[in-house]
């Protein structure tokens, strides 16, 4: 992604203020469709997945002790 974006904007025609200035808008743009996505990243799954697991623990544990 990195390397089309600059390679696109370098062949602009601009001043190097131009890009740059380009090339950070285009991330945040991008930041922000990534942000505002409902799909979960493999760290986001990762965790989501231990969590469960581990309130499934928690669960057994709080009623073996309530016997």
């Amino acid at each position: 992604m990195i390397t089309t974006l600059c390679s696109s904007i370098a062949q602009a025609g601009e001043t190097e203020d131009e890009r740059v200035q380009n090339m950070a808008n285009y991330l945040v743009d991008y930041a922000q469709r990534c942000m505002s996505s409902t799909r979960a990243t493999p760290f986001e799954r990762a965790f989501l997945k231990f969590h469960s697991s581990l309130l499934f623990v928690v669960g057994l544990q709080f009623i073996c002790n309530m016997n």
